[in-house]
């Protein structure tokens, strides 16, 4: 065994203990069985070497972003069929929905008119400089 792979099995060898003081701490904070006496033999676990330190928490990280991942697990089946059947495209808009998007392009077109209308300090033909001269 070359000095290399000896490293590699030794590195292999801490991110897996890492991993697993990880796993137990979430498993059993979650529960409440994470007691004083495991949090103070992961403390002197990590207290040992700098690479036992240094493998926790790129693993601890790695692990927080799988959590927040977890958000955006999928609906559950029912929630989604819900969700599915209220946004389905064979539902057809009944004359309620066309009377209200017709009001509303009433209501804008009328309010881009009298935005866009002249007001009565500019005059209504020709351009300012014809305006003047007559």
């Amino acid at each position: 065994m070359t000095a290399a792979s000896h490293l590699t099995a030794d590195h292999r060898a801490i991110e897996a203990l890492a991993a697993a003081w990880i796993a137990e701490r979430d498993r059993l904070h979650d529960q409440g069985g994470w007691t004083a006496e495991r949090e103070a033999a992961l403390q002197d676990w990590l207290a040992a070497s700098t690479a036992h330190r240094v493998a926790y928490l790129r693993l601890q990280q790695a692990w927080q972003r799988t959590d927040r991942l977890g958000a955006c697990r999928p609906l559950p089946e029912a929630a989604a069929r819900s969700v599915a059947s209220a946004w389905s495209p064979s539902r057809r808009p009944t004359a309620a929905a066309w009377a209200a998007r017709a009001a509303g392009v009433a209501v804008l077109g009328l309010a881009l008119a009298v935005l866009w209308a002249p007001t009565r300090d500019e005059p209504v033909t020709g351009s300012p400089a014809v305006a003047q001269a007559e």
